[in-house]
């Protein structure tokens, strides 16, 4: 399998927006809490990256299906 015929430019990010020092106000949150706001944030970015591609047929599923692994 040669991954790089998936690849396009304009769907390699380098760097991720989301800052996981955003979550963190200052509060006592619990950090099992912190890690799942995160984790969302992150596949939610990625899922649009991936939607751009076209080869996406369902965002809300994939996005389910990734955040339940």
């Amino acid at each position: 399998m040669n991954i790089a015929r998936y690849l396009r430019p304009d769907l390699i990010k380098m760097e991720l927006e989301t800052d996981p020092e955003a979550f963190a106000d200052g509060e006592s949150e619990r950090p099992d809490r912190l890690l799942w706001e995160v984790k969302q944030a992150v596949l939610e970015e990625l899922v649009e990256l991936l939607e751009r591609s076209g080869k996406i047929g369902n965002r809300s599923k994939l996005f389910t299906d990734l955040f339940n692994r």
